[in-house]
């Protein structure tokens, strides 16, 4: 069940990375209209402001919905405004125009909700996505990344490489 592999994630946090813990917005309310695994998510935790500096993994920052939602509306806006734009988006970044940022990095990369096959994948400049099986196989990917005790950062991206290579096609 979701909420307990997010409560596990929530405790792997509390325990191993209080500050970034500390620095999570508290969820959404229950009247907020979205539905889905992603509903779970928010519910959870809102993200982080987009001006912290504690990052899981010291590179990923928790989106909020707001700025999810943002992003997503911004896609999609450009569709008018930009018409070659989109041509392209749709060609080879379809996924951009129906996903849900999650965690993310400063180039943009990380982590999204895809409202089309309703899993998570992680982007990285342009290679192949690879996809999640489910969300509860994301968060159950995020709890051993938490857990993680590797402290050179070298070895940690080594690591989650590692663990996305074993959870996610």
């Amino acid at each position: 069940m979701l909420a307990d592999k997010i409560s596990q994630f929530d405790k792997a946090l509390r325990d191993n990375h209080p500050d970034l813990h500390t620095s999570l917005r508290p969820g959404i309310p229950p009247d907020v209209s979205i539905s889905g695994p992603i509903r779970e998510w928010f519910e959870w935790k809102d993200g982080q402001s987009p001006t912290e500096e504690v990052q899981f993994l010291d590179n990923y920052r928790f989106v909020s919905l707001e700025e999810a939602r943002m992003q997503l509306r911004s896609a999609r806006s450009g569709i008018l405004t930009h018409p070659l734009q989109t041509l392209f988006l749709a060609i080879f970044a379809r996924r951009t125009l129906y996903s849900w940022p999650l965690l993310v990095d400063g180039a943009g990369d990380g982590y999204f909700y895809s409202t089309l096959s309703r899993r998570v994948f992680h982007r990285f400049e342009g290679e192949r996505d690879p996809f999640f099986p489910s969300f509860e196989g994301f968060v159950d990917f995020l709890v051993q990344l938490a857990n993680m005790k590797e402290t050179s950062v070298e070895g940690r991206i080594e690591r989650e490489l590692e663990l996305l290579d074993q959870s996610a096609r």
